[in-house]
Order: structure tokens, then C-alpha cells, then sequence
């Protein structure tokens, strides 16, 4: 089996990072990749979710943001420095026809690697990451594109939740209309950090995460390699997809505060 190919891209907007999976999907000579990409803070929106609900766009001006609407489903998620990021992205029959099972592993092999550098971190259905603190926090997911021919699984987990970061989201996130602001610390409280259990960097929970993933997989060897100037021009060339909202949109709710669409801050409820 060839090696398995890994780019580890520096820090970039959020337009682009979201583009790279569009990329490789529809790519002609892929065979199977692992991205690790580190993002200019962005708000992320799911493919259907209404951002006239779910976003504050006055505070996505006030504090610099970069929106974006990805491909796959979901919820609003706020991506930064905080985080580990991180796709998959290969051929068909790499992956699990099963799409529950398909989730399952990709999750466990990242409840798999936090678990060996002392986070107790478990797998919660269908791709959360979760740790009892004793109540339940979240710590990651993962979300996912199925094609005929290609497969491609983006996660991220939290590393860390600094007084930035968490401004960032209770100022700019809503569920339905309605502001985070008075839920400050009950957000804090939801949201688990990998710091908190280990004093690996991020870089070294990065190389254990892709270190499952190559197993996962079935390779025995990986290519460190970067995006070549074609490839470059190529993705700037992709067109995002829209952030207007159009009918049928509707609110989605915040990633991370959310378990099989029920909200875990006190009092509220999806709609």
C-alpha cells in the first residue's frame, strides 16, 4: 500500500480552509489524504442553517471574523487557534459503506488517541467527542461529505478555551435569535479542553491524532508533503458556497453545545 499522504498547512482563512475538501473531492488522482489545517478565526455554518438566526453579524464585523458556509450539515461552530483541526479525505472504499460505522471509527480513533495522553475522553453517537467532568462536556466532532466515489470526514477537538475565544463565541454564536451573552458561564462550564488533562502542545496531540488515523486507515507509512502551486491556484479558483440564506433555512443551533439536537445549556431549546 502507498503512503499515505500528509499536508500540515500554516494558518489560513477560513474561505480557503473550507475549499481544500471541495478540492481533493473532486480531484482525479485522489487516492487518500490527511489535512491538518490552522484557521484565522471563523464562524463556520452548516450547509442548511439559517445565519439571519443563528449569527450575530454585527459582532462577526466587530471582532474580525471570517464566515463561511461548508458543504456538509450542522451547526454554527467559531474555529481558531484554540482548536485541532483536521480532514480525511480519500476514495470510496477506503471508508465503511455503513455511515454510522464510518462515523464510529473515525471518532474512535480520536477518543483513542486523547485517552492514551490521559484525557478521558469518550466516544458519544453518532462523531461526538465527549468528557464527564462530572457532567458532560463536549470536546469534539466531526462532520462528514459522502460521494459515489470519495469520502471526506473533517474534526476538530478543543484544545484550550481562552477569555478571547470565549467571548468570540457567546458574543457572535445565537440559537434562534437569542444571545449567548447571559449564558457565559454556563458555556464555559459545556465546553471541555484537552489542556485541562495533559501537558502535551497541540502539536504533539496533533502527531497522536494522525497517528490513529494512518492505523484506522491501514497504512503503514505516511508522506509528509505540502499543497504544490497548481493545487494552490486551483483551490483559490473554487467558488464558496453562498452565505445568503435561502428558503427552508433554519436555525441549527452551536456545535459544541449541542447532543443529538438537544441543547446542553440550561433553558434552552432548539426549534
Amino acid at each position: 500500500m502507498p503512503a499515505c499522504r500528509v499536508i500540515d498547512l500554516p494558518k489560513r482563512d477560513g474561505v480557503f480552509n473550507t475549499l481544500i475538501d471541495e478540492y481533493f473531492l473532486s480531484s482525479k488522482d485522489l487516492d487518500f489524504v490527511i489535512l491538518f489545517t490552522h484557521w484565522r478565526p471563523t464562524v463556520s455554518v452548516g450547509n442548511s442553517q439559517s445565519v439571519a438566526a443563528d449569527i450575530n453579524l454585527n459582532a462577526v464585523r466587530k471582532y474580525g471574523l471570517d464566515l463561511i458556509r461548508r458543504r456538509s450539515g450542522g451547526e454554527s461552530v467559531l474555529l481558531d487557534e484554540n482548536y485541532i483541526v483536521f480532514s480525511v479525505i480519500g476514495r470510496r472504499e477506503y471508508f465503511p459503506q455503513d455511515l454510522t460505522l464510518l462515523r464510529k471509527k473515525f471518532s474512535e480513533a480520536i477518543v483513542s488517541a486523547l485517552r492514551e495522553m490521559g484525557v478521558p475522553a469518550e466516544y458519544h453517537a453518532p462523531d461526538y467527542v465527549i468528557i464527564r467532568n462530572p457532567a458532560v462536556q463536549t470536546l469534539g466532532n466531526a462532520a462528514q461529505i459522502v460521494k459515489q466515489h470519495a469520502v471526506a470526514i473533517h474534526g476538530s477537538v478543543r484544545y484550550s478555551l481562552s477569555e478571547e475565544n470565549l467571548a468570540r463565541i457567546v458574543g457572535t454564536l445565537t440559537i434562534n435569535g437569542f444571545s449567548l451573552e447571559p449564558y457565559r458561564e454556563d458555556v464555559r462550564k459545556v465546553l471541555g479542553c484537552m489542556s485541562a488533562f495533559t501537558d502535551m502542545s497541540k502539536e504533539e496531540v496533533g502527531t497522536a491524532i494522525l497517528q490513529k488515523l494512518i492505523e484506522l486507515y491501514g497504512f503503514r507509512h505516511s508522506r509528509p508533503d505540502s499543497l504544490s502551486e497548481s493545487e494552490e491556484g486551483e483551490i483559490r479558483s473554487l467558488k464558496p458556497n453562498p452565505i445568503e440564506d435561502k428558503p427552508g433555512y433554519r436555525s441549527r443551533g452551536v456545535c459544541h453545545l449541542n447532543l443529538n439536537g438537544k441543547c446542553l445549556l440550561p433553558g434552552i431549546k432548539y426549534v
